[in-house]
């Protein structure tokens, strides 16, 4: 080479050092318009205002002129051009005016060479863009948009593992598990976890890149949000914290913390999802006195959350809690500045009303809720799983658990629709993977007796795998079996068999392996009034369908810590966990009601109306049972005495 030199004639060796010297110079200058470019655009992307007013964005509009984005042929502006086209919330109305020049395959392979990173996660981001668009169109249009989707996008996630760029295969991995997000949540846990480790964390604000759509942090709340929505919400928690960790502080918001306390309250760590909830607020309030909108929303989201775990936890005092934050809630709503807030309006209405309304102003609500969320942007199928979910909790804040139970029945009936449309989706997916491999199949054969050896041998493989899986059932399904018979057995064991209320003996333990002292507690005694009687004039089987019958009306209105025991022939005992006796009174009263209203009977056809005797005791001490069943029978004697068809209460209380 060096010789060849030697005998070039200086002014062409000259003129080959200054084309060399502006070869460099040029790509330079591509890299640093390149630069320019992407953070003008994620600018665009990220700060255009949702209503899309020239005016509101003024500044945006402005640079993107000045950056020289908006009249360039370049491949660059062609390529970030098309990327503002894609991107919600739709700035080219302004920015543009007419459809960008489409991309060719020459301007890709000039962005590769120039920067494969930034290749990637443009192309990436594109592609994504218009599969989330194609969201709103008809199921099996969507459906093919997805399967376009998904193979470019893994097309262009094996293109960058080829050419070894780790860090580029990850971020389209990950793009790849937004699109999996809602599908297929194992294969969108899959891409979340091969790119995290790869995946860079968020830079400062002022130095924003289209590639800070995907950061480590954003990835890791991406797969703690499908962890949630599998019920792994140990996983969950593990993830969304690391997700905030990763996250420097002047990024991060409410809805940062949102599944965390989802994850929470999901778990029964009220107190914890409650202190995380207390902490934003304090944080939104910061926010707030420096008299931003983004304080005024974070303020109002903060509150809102903690109105959610309220609503899981549905513990004595709570409902005064709601009250209180629904209050604070109405307070804010004109101030805030959110996506969708006729939704957010309609929301707090229907929670207020369940609250505080009666149960033909929450008729009302529910009227008025569905209709604003129904006209949302949200898919026909989607706002149904979320709106019925509001509805079925906003019922059983009020007690109405029929209602509760329907519109849960709604909610999962919307979820299986749209499983179906994802199985749709996820079938013609699996449909271009078989074939692909059916074609690997193929390119694979090489010679006819070495494939039929090898078929013969993946045969016998195989039926010694079916051979061995079957046994594997087998053993499965005879020990879930027997442990599925134990525990009838000895849950059996501890029901009576004609009310299904806990035997005497079970109550025992029970009460033996509770702490039944830690606030104030009831125990009540009660006696079928003139049971004799009605066993004589009606008959047995009369008899033990008015015991059916009120058993099943006390353990429909009691809570799930409370117990009921048939204590003997037409005796009950009930044992009410946190109440004080007012409260027990009221909710022996409504069971009086109840069974008063319940006329007939399928035994007999006479009209046969019945009542009972009830003592109560207050206690906030672990007493001995036989003390407390002692002062239940006083007070239950007491009520008899009276004639009948009362409630007599009283108090056992621990010397101090």
């Amino acid at each position: 080479m060096s010789v060849f030199i030697n005998r070039l004639p200086i002014g062409a060796l000259l003129s080959f050092i200054f084309f060399s010297t502006s070869l460099t110079a040029y790509a330079e200058s591509e890299l640093e318009k390149l630069e320019r470019y992407d953070r003008v655009s994620a600018r665009i992307i990220w700060e255009w205002g949702k209503g899309g007013d020239v005016t509101e964005n003024g500044h945006l509009v402005q640079l993107y002129h000045e950056s020289g984005l908006a009249n360039d042929t370049s491949f660059l502006g062609v390529i970030y051009r098309n990327l503002l086209w894609a991107s919600d919330p739709w700035p080219e109305t302004w920015l543009i005016g007419k459809k960008p020049k489409p991309i060719t395959e020459k301007n890709w392979l000039h962005f590769k060479q120039t920067d494969p990173f930034q290749y990637a996660v443009v192309k990436a981001t594109i592609i994504f863009e218009i599969w989330n668009y194609s969201s709103k169109m008809p199921s099996s249009a969507f459906a093919l948009t997805t399967q376009q989707a998904v193979n470019q996008l893994e097309a262009l996630e094996h293109e960058m593992v080829i050419q070894g760029s780790v860090s580029s295969a990850a971020w389209v991995s990950a793009q790849l598990g937004r699109i999996y997000d809602d599908i297929d949540p194992i294969k969108a846990i899959e891409k979340y976890e091969y790119a995290i480790p790869y995946l860079k964390n968020i830079g400062s604000k002022d130095k924003r890149k289209v590639s800070d759509s995907l950061t480590k942090d954003a990835a890791l709340r991406s797969v703690a949000r499908v962890y949630n929505s599998l019920n792994m919400h140990h996983h969950a928690l593990v993830k969304i914290r690391q997700a905030i960790s990763e996250t420097p502080l002047e990024w991060r918001e409410v809805t940062d913390y949102s599944s965390e306390i989802l994850a929470l309250a999901r778990l029964g760590r009220f107190e914890e999802a409650l202190d995380k909830t207390d902490m934003l607020i304090e944080m939104a309030e910061t926010k707030k006195l420096a008299n931003s909108q983004e304080g005024v929303n974070e303020n109002f989201l903060a509150r809102l959350l903690k109105l959610s775990v309220y609503t899981h936890r549905m513990a004595p005092g709570d409902k005064e809690q709601m009250r209180v934050l629904l209050s604070q809630l109405s307070e804010l709503l004109p101030e805030i500045g959110l996506y969708n807030n006729d939704i957010l309006i309609e929301t707090v209405n229907l929670f207020s009303v369940a609250v505080n309304g009666t149960s033909d102003e929450l008729r009302i609500a529910e009227k008025q809720y569905l209709n604003t969320v129904s006209n949302s942007d949200f898919s026909n199928t989607d706002w149904k799983v979320v709106a019925y979910h509001n509805l079925r909790r906003a019922n059983e804040i009020q007690g109405n658990f029929v209602r509760a139970l329907e519109n849960e029945r709604l909610s999962h009936q919307a979820q299986l629709e749209l499983n179906a449309q994802h199985f749709e989706t996820l079938g013609d997916l699996n449909a271009s993977d078989a074939l692909l491999r059916d074609i690997e199949m193929v390119n694979l054969r090489q010679v006819k007796v070495e494939q039929e050896r090898q078929r013969l041998a993946l045969k016998a493989q195989q039926q010694q795998g079916i051979i061995l899986i079957l046994v594997a059932i087998l053993l499965a399904i005879t020990t879930f079996w027997f442990w599925q018979r134990q525990r009838i057995v000895t849950k059996l064991a501890g029901v009576d068999s004609l009310t299904g209320a806990m035997t005497r003996r079970s109550l025992y333990s029970w009460y033996a392996n509770t702490n039944f002292s830690r606030s104030t507690n009831c125990a009540v005694l009660i006696d079928l009034d003139h049971f004799k009687l009605i066993n004589d004039q009606h008959g047995h089987l009369t008899g033990d369908e008015v015991l059916t019958c009120f058993s099943n009306i006390v353990q429909d209105r009691i809570r799930k810590t409370d117990k009921l025991c048939r204590y003997g022939g037409e005796e009950f005992l009930l044992m009410l966990k946190d109440s004080k006796k007012e409260e027990a009174e009221l909710l022996i009263d409504d069971i009086r009601e109840r069974l008063k209203a319940h006329s007939k009977w399928n035994t007999t056809d006479a009209s046969l109306v019945v009542n009972f005797s009830a003592g109560i005791v207050e206690t906030n001490t672990h007493a001995k049972l036989e003390a407390l069943i002692d002062q239940c029978d006083r007070l239950l004697y007491t009520a008899k005495s009276n004639g009948r068809a009362q409630t007599v209460v009283g108090s056992l209380r621990c010397s101090s």
